[in-house]
Formats: structure tokens, sequence, C-alpha cells
């Protein structure tokens, strides 16, 4: 028969077998299946010692992630800050000119395969809907028109 702390253990490897978690998210999911809190601690030191689970590795993905669903990059942020509780110091060593670039890669192939004419009014306003700030858009299309 298993003990509380293999079973909590086991339940939260299987969710990140899924995919990768929060701290803040695996522990919600060990709540809602009510493990108690010394039980929680234990199982997410134990992940965190044997690098099953990593915030670092958790918000690189989220953003590479909501980034290939056109997600603006200030969304991402403000998702992972409210929905999952991301400490600042957590963000302090991601390279966000990274994903910038990234960004702008994926948003400026979309455009071009969506507007076959470079509609400027239409993809701003698509941009615009989607979530994009204005100077987001203004400098999306200022290195579209540079490189037309």
């Amino acid at each position: 028969m298993k003990n509380v702390f293999q079973e909590a253990y086991e339940y939260s490897c299987k969710l990140l077998k899924i995919r990768d978690r929060s701290e803040y998210e695996l522990k919600q999911k060990l709540i809602q299946k009510g493990f108690s809190q010394n039980v929680i601690l234990k199982v997410i030191d134990k992940l965190k010692n044997n690098l099953y689970l990593n915030e670092k590795k958790f918000i690189t993905n989220y953003i590479e992630s909501k980034i290939k669903k056109l997600k603006p990059l200030s969304l991402i942020l403000k998702e992972l800050k409210e929905n999952f509780k991301i400490d600042k110091r957590n963000l302090e060593d991601i390279d966000f000119s990274f994903y910038k670039k990234l960004q702008f890669e994926i948003v400026k192939k979309f455009v071009e395969k969506k507007f076959k004419d470079f509609e400027e009014y239409r993809i701003y306003k698509f941009l615009l809907t989607r979530g994009f700030e204005e100077t987001e858009i203004e400098s999306i299309l200022f290195e579209l028109k540079c490189q037309k």
C-alpha cells in the first residue's frame, strides 16, 4: 500500500509528464486532490531536487508556446504573473530580446501568409484584436515596411 507522500509524488510526476507546470499550479492541483500542506511541500522539494520541477524551464516553454500562437509578449507576461504566480526574480534571467525577435519572426511569417498584399490598416487591425499594443504593432509594421 502506498503512503500519502508517494501517492502525491506519483500524481505530480504524472502531471509533469503531460506538460511542464509552475510550482504554484502544481501546488493547486495537489490541494485539489486533498493532500496536506506538509506533504505538498515535501513533494515540491523532491521534484525540484530531482530537476523535474523547474520554474525557469516552465516560463521559457510557456512563452515560446504562446508566441507561436500569436499571443503578444506583454499578455504572456501578465498571464505568468497572474495565473501562475510567477515571481519577478524568476523573470529577471529571461532574455526577452530573444523572445521579441522570435515574436517578430512568427508574426512576420503569419502576416506574409495571411495578407498577400501589404495592407497596413488590415494588419494593424488584426494585430490589435490579437492583443498587441499599439507600439508593438507600429514597430512590427515598420520592420515589415523596411523589408519590402
